[in-house]
């Protein structure tokens, strides 16, 4: 299931309309994010939901199930999305008022190890499975995906491993490796990659450094 944005309360936004009052619920009125669902309720004076059209020149807009004033809409690209509300009268479709979102990127994250700490024991390590890339600072939670990342070892001074890794999850062969570190050992996970909604390409992230202590 994809994640779905919350849109808070009813706003009366400075839509471009031709006569009916119109109202659309948005939280931000400007700003939407890409490849996301965004749920909006649009309700136009004087016209039963059921009587208007509405689409959108950017992603998908679907009407919700047994609600004819409430959508789902989910922007594909960055850049703007025009969402156009029509009526009927005297059997043809009239437009009546047009709303321009800018789609925006998905917020930048970072990528996290088991332990809030930059100092772990070797057991702590060891307990962990990889890497996650936990989405904070927003409305909804859950996990993005970690792409691929290199984990470089370094050992009283001088780089001791440097491995490659596929997926957030550290692999077997690694792990053989890693079980052989030492109290002192400086561990910098470095070439981390996410995936990121919307984005045509996985996304580079900060590096993380541990230190292995007593």
């Amino acid at each position: 299931m994809k994640p779905i944005i919350s849109l808070g309360l009813f706003f009366l936004l400075p839509i471009m309309a031709f006569s009916q009052q119109i109202a659309v619920e948005n939280q931000k009125a400007n700003e939407i994010l890409v490849a996301m669902d965004h749920p909006l309720s649009i309700v136009v004076e004087g016209i039963p939901c059921g009587d208007i059209i509405v689409n959108i020149d950017n992603g998908k807009l679907e009407k919700e199930e047994d609600s004819d004033c409430n959508y789902i809409l989910h922007p594909e690209t960055i850049g703007t999305a025009t969402l156009s509300i029509y009526k009927f009268s005297a059997e043809e479709v009239v437009l009546i008022g047009k709303r321009v979102y800018e789609v925006i990127p998905f917020p930048q994250q970072k990528a996290q190890f088991c332990s809030a700490s930059s100092e772990v024991t070797i057991g702590e390590f060891l307990t962990c499975e990889g890497l996650r890339l936990p989405i904070l600072n927003m409305d909804i939670g859950g996990d993005l995906t970690i792409k691929s990342f290199t984990i470089e070892v370094s050992r009283k001074g001088k780089i001791w491993q440097e491995l490659p890794n596929d997926g957030g999850k550290f692999e077997e062969e690694n792990l053989e490796q890693l079980r052989k570190i030492k109290v002192g050992d400086q561990i910098r996970f470095k070439h981390i990659y996410g995936i990121f909604h919307g984005d045509d390409a996985p996304r580079a992230l900060d590096d993380l450094r541990l230190e292995i202590v007593k």
